[in-house]
């Protein structure tokens, strides 16, 4: 595997699969029955939204800041972390995972979300072009 003792050096276990299963699962006390977890090749555990500084982009397409409200314990990884990382480890690049840098490069890619930034966003957060709140009828 391309990259394989970057990744294990970058402390993410290492497992080459034919066709793996790839699972996100929040901190243990919150993690779903084993059995959800059964179908899984690969499980990253990462932190809840009240565990992390950032934005989501809620069911009708606004996109909402959130901040960080519970401490994590010791070596526990945002999931921007976790890709990070994983980024890295394939490419050997350094790059440390930044919530607020990753707008500009989005906001290049798709134009709905250019000129939006952390800061911007404010209590309300935004909405994108084409959410819910701009079709006719919503109200």
């Amino acid at each position: 595997m391309m990259g394989s003792s970057r990744l294990a050096s970058s402390g993410l276990c290492v497992m080459v699969m034919d066709h793996p299963r790839i699972v996100w699962v929040p901190r243990p006390k919150y993690l779903p029955a084993a059995t959800r977890l059964s179908a899984a090749t690969v499980v990253f555990p990462t932190t809840t939204f009240a565990e992390k500084d950032g934005s989501f982009i809620n069911h009708a397409g606004r996109v909402q800041r959130i901040y960080q409200a519970i401490e994590t314990g010791p070596g526990w990884l945002r999931d921007g972390d976790i890709f990070t990382r994983l980024l890295n480890a394939i490419d050997g690049g350094e790059r440390r995972f930044d919530a607020e840098a990753m707008w500009e490069p989005i906001g290049r890619t798709h134009p709905r979300f250019a000129g939006i930034s952390l800061e911007t966003l404010g209590a309300s957060g935004t909405m994108l072009e084409g959410g819910i709140e701009q079709r006719p009828g919503y109200r």
